[in-house]
């Protein structure tokens, strides 16, 4: 067997042992907690009335209707900027102009779920407040989905 076979052989078993222990470990998915048919968003242990399931409703459905064309321009925004990197000679002004696009549209967003937050948090007690916040994903990766950043 040439060693070109034989490296193109074990590079092969090298890829397909990483991708499967990527994919037992569930990695790049929402795993723990989040994973499974047993699925429950924590609020739900947060012994809600009536009256702040009610309002809770409603401030979901306002913020889905409220953020929806941002999140639909967001994503063409990135399908944008991925065809503008693959390009055979990439136009770096074109990206450049793409991606502060793509930051104006992800602080608007970040800006309105703020907002939301606090909305939520006037419709909350301390004491279900606390409970949520100890209820937030702080798994392997930290904090996730409290980053700040655009990019």
């Amino acid at each position: 067997m040439s060693k070109k076979l034989l490296v193109t052989i074990m590079v092969i078993f090298l890829v397909m042992g990483i991708a499967g222990a990527a994919a037992a470990s569930n990695w790049g998915g929402m795993g723990g907690k989040w994973a499974g048919k047993d699925f429950n968003p924590p609020i739900l242990d947060l012994d809600l009335s009536a009256e702040q399931r009610s309002q809770l409703q409603e401030l979901n459905e306002s913020s889905f209707l409220q953020t929806q064309n941002l999140r639909i321009a967001l994503s063409e925004k990135m399908y944008e900027l991925r065809k503008l990197w693959f390009a055979q000679d990439p136009d770096e002004e074109a990206i450049a102009a793409k991606k502060e696009e793509v930051i104006k549209l992800r602080q608007e967003l970040s800006e309105i779920a703020q907002e939301n937050r606090a909305s939520m948090n006037n419709i909350l007690t301390p004491e279900q407040q606390e409970k949520l916040g100890g209820m937030h994903g702080h798994g392997k990766h930290g904090r996730m989905g409290t980053r700040n950043n655009a990019m």
